[in-house]
């Protein structure tokens, strides 16, 4: 196969094939970086069998009135302002990404929302890129959230998460602190690359997908207060949450900034 040069968008993943200022799909500026890509000759693999060529077949659909949505079904996420918010909680299968800034909560609420599923019996999975197993199990019993079907990990590799959703019994809910940390051996860069954001989640929405488990990303923001990484994180997921407020204050604000089940903006 030849080699060709495409343009790729650092913010969206956008195509090009040619070099611009200006993205043609979110239209950020100074943007595209130059990748190299194999280039299918024409006609590209379709295989000739006895001089005529061969055709795939390809999925004609399936009749929406016929698609059994009793599994996907929202549960509570434990916390009544949360599902108010959410519109009646988790949804099965759902990809959701938490923004914050350093210090606001994350990690405290998410950890408390991971318990109250699991104290639930739908079995939870909280895995850490940042934190020890002793360090999580501390702030589980500072939060009294400790109980069987609460597990944990602590591991930099997207390859334990996808192997735990791939047991007979995988999690109804995996959160994963955070989506910056983790690292795709298909993927290159460093950990929290554009490249290797993308590959992760798109992984872990795959695989969350394929074994009805509610993910939850937590996503790092910029100075700015923007989320961190690649536009299209934020295109992958379903619902997007920001916590904010001040460290000194007592209560945080929860703002749904994107919610394909419900209503947007809701506080």
């Amino acid at each position: 196969m030849r080699q060709r040069e495409v343009y790729i968008c650092a913010e969206c993943g956008g195509r090009s094939l040619q070099w611009r200022g200006q993205c043609p799909v979110c239209r950020a500026w100074n943007t595209l970086e130059a990748k190299q890509e194999a280039q299918t000759p024409p006609g590209g693999g379709k295989a000739r069998v006895g001089g005529a060529r061969a055709v795939s077949s390809a999925p004609e659909g399936m009749r929406l009135v016929e698609v059994n949505i009793q599994n996907e079904k929202p549960y509570s996420t434990g916390l009544a302002s949360l599902d108010a918010i959410l519109c009646n909680g988790f949804v099965p299968g759902a990809a959701l990404l938490f923004g914050g800034e350093p210090g606001i909560g994350k990690s405290t609420l998410l950890l408390q929302l991971a318990g109250a599923v699991a104290a639930a019996e739908r079995g939870a999975l909280y895995l850490s890129g940042e934190e020890s197993l002793g360090q999580l199990k501390s702030r589980a019993e500072r939060l009294k959230v400790l109980g069987p079907d609460l597990l944990a990990l602590s591991s930099n590799s997207v390859e334990d998460a996808l192997t735990a959703l791939e047991a007979p019994h995988a999690p109804a809910l995996l959160v994963v602190d955070s989506v910056q940390t983790l690292v795709s051996p298909r993927a290159e860069g460093l950990p929290g690359s554009v490249s290797q954001v993308r590959a992760v989640a798109t992984e872990l929405v795959e695989a969350c997908k394929r074994s009805q488990t509610t993910l939850v990303l937590v996503g790092h923001v910029t100075k700015d207060g923007q989320l961190a990484g690649p536009k299209l994180l934020e295109h992958m997921v379903d619902t997007v949450v920001s916590l904010e407020g001040e460290r000194g204050q007592a209560f945080r604000i929860l703002r749904v900034l994107k919610n394909r089940f419900g209503p947007n903006q809701e506080v």
